[in-house]
């Protein structure tokens, strides 16, 4: 045709483009690369053909005007070697059958952040924290979410029902006015056992004893002794259980005493002995059961079958007694999982990691 006269070397540019594309853009099985395929060879020549392109300007034979800009050779030539590598990987190392050149893109990644900046209202750029948060909303979103589809009929007599309904979460995290807490069953435990008996004001360890030296374990138990005396003074209104938990003598010859003697000017608390004989026994419960679930019943049990319990008042001694027992599992629990958490660091960090992708 005379309107096409000297259009052989743009034919041949649009059908060697065409062919590429082609062989850059294969989704089905039918046309998928394989180790006998002609598309590697396609791409592999096109390599080539931009390498001798870009040699040309480099020889002074062209002018820049007549290539491509450095940016837009570079990234050709990434993908179209990118290409060659992985497609020969997958086939001859990892025994692939054939290869769809065309799942190779970055089309997803580029619709989840245009998702992320269109459910981020008016701020188009959000920062990591946003991100952060976006994306752990849009992974609980898909979970709940109802599928459109299905394979399954609905019968219009059947009214719709709500996936989830705010009475389901009340049931769930339950209802404080209701729930029991660990003092309420503490409570429980104690009702009518604590009877009624005199502290005499003594030291924490009575005169009979002569030790030079307490273990460093006696001195701790002794100071959370002080401690949790503390507490109850400032939660009891009742004189008779403020002076029965009080010790009035603000030092003590006890060797378990020797490193509370050093808090007595910071406003140390000295307790009765028997408080102390309870925290002990409290604590030799504790290290029994601290991995178990049922922590606070079985504690609360051997304490009673082990420890003869008195109180000099008879009104509240089943309150004390309990709100010191929940006080000291509270302290010692809180210890115990700080210990846990920092002899174990690696597990933790993997914890927080997976923590995040769930919605708190």
């Amino acid at each position: 045709m005379q309107g096409l006269k000297d259009a052989e070397a743009t034919a041949a540019f649009c059908s060697f483009f065409n062919d590429l594309f082609d062989s850059l853009n294969r989704k089905s099985e039918r046309d998928a690369i394989r180790s006998d395929s002609n598309d590697l060879k396609v791409i592999e020549s096109s390599l080539k053909w931009l390498d001798g392109w870009n040699d040309l300007l480099l020889e002074g034979r062209i002018q820049k005007n007549e290539f491509l800009t450095y940016q837009t050779y570079e990234g050709l030539r990434l993908t179209l070697q990118s290409t060659i590598d992985l497609c020969s990987y997958m086939i001859y190392a990892c025994d692939f059958d054939y290869f769809l050149t065309g799942n190779i893109n970055q089309d997803p990644l580029e619709r989840f952040f245009g998702i992320i900046r269109h459910v981020s209202g008016s701020n188009d750029h959000p920062a990591v924290p946003n991100f952060l948060q976006l994306y752990k909303i849009l992974s609980c979103f898909s979970l709940i979410r109802p599928p459109k589809y299905g394979n399954c009929s609905v019968e219009e007599r059947t009214p719709p029902q709500q996936l989830i309904k705010l009475s389901t979460i009340k049931e769930i995290y339950g209802d404080s006015s209701t729930k029991n807490s660990a003092l309420d069953k503490i409570k429980e435990k104690l009702d009518s056992l604590v009877e009624l008996d005199n502290w005499e004001y003594d030291d924490v360890i009575g005169s009979d004893h002569d030790y030079h030296c307490a273990p460093v374990a006696d001195c701790f138990l002794y100071y959370i002794t002080g401690l949790l005396g503390k507490h109850i003074i400032k939660w009891t209104k009742c004189d008779v259980c403020k002076a029965a938990i009080t010790n009035p003598n603000l030092l003590t010859n006890s060797p378990a005493a020797e490193l509370a003697n050093q808090r007595a000017e910071s406003g140390f608390v000295h307790t009765n002995r028997n408080l102390f004989s309870i925290v002990c026994a409290l604590e030799k419960s504790f290290e029994e059961h601290c991995k178990e679930l049922d922590l606070c019943e079985k504690v609360t049990t051997q304490l009673l079958e082990e420890h003869h319990m008195t109180f000099p008042c008879s009104s509240h001694g089943d309150e004390v007694m309990s709100y010191m027992i929940h006080l000291f599992l509270k302290l010692r629990m809180q210890q115990f999982a700080y210990r846990s958490c920092r002899d174990k660091p690696r597990e933790n960090r993997d914890r927080k990691k997976i923590a995040k992708f769930f919605t708190t």
